[in-house]
């Protein structure tokens, strides 16, 4: 599996599958990420990645949803995607008789509403305070409109 650091503690790769998740940990990982929610797209990995770290003991972050309770021993937390504000904004066009196609890709960020991050469950008496603290700092600095994630909807490559 190839993979690509981004600094000490943090590697991007392209889609692994479950049986990617042993050598994953054979390299020095602790956990990995569920970008993506079962048949998003056809043939793509189910949440079977999620229950390989579960099996090879590797922490995982899930994504779209609060997945905990597919693993609360492995998944820590992981961002919530809410539609209700794109739907909102949606029908409050319809309503004005204003309403255009459009891009409503910004009614997903969190400073809309859009998204959240998933309790920590178990984990919350688990994590050290200062990874809290540095999450809660990143959350502030999200709503407060000083830092931003763009998103970036090209197909990913792999080096």
């Amino acid at each position: 599996m190839e993979y690509r650091q981004i600094t000490e503690d943090y590697a991007v790769s392209g889609q692994i599958a479950a049986e990617d998740v042993g050598a994953i940990k054979a390299a020095g990982f602790r956990s990995v990420i569920c970008n993506r929610p079962d048949e998003e797209q056809p043939g793509q990995p189910s949440h079977a990645v999620i229950e390989a770290a579960v099996d090879k003991k590797v922490y995982a972050i899930s994504n779209m949803s609060d997945q905990s309770s597919l693993a609360p021993d492995t998944v820590i937390t992981g961002p919530v995607w809410d539609m209700y504000p794109t739907v909102e904004q949606a029908v409050k066009l319809v309503k004005a008789g204003v309403f255009t196609a459009q891009d409503y890709g910004d009614f997903s960020r969190r400073d809309k509403g859009g998204s959240s991050l998933a309790p920590y469950h178990k984990f919350d008496t688990i994590l050290p305070a200062d990874v809290k603290e540095m999450v809660e700092k990143k959350k502030a600095e999200i709503l407060d409109g000083n830092f931003r994630v763009d998103v970036d909807e090209n197909t990913p490559t792999s080096d």
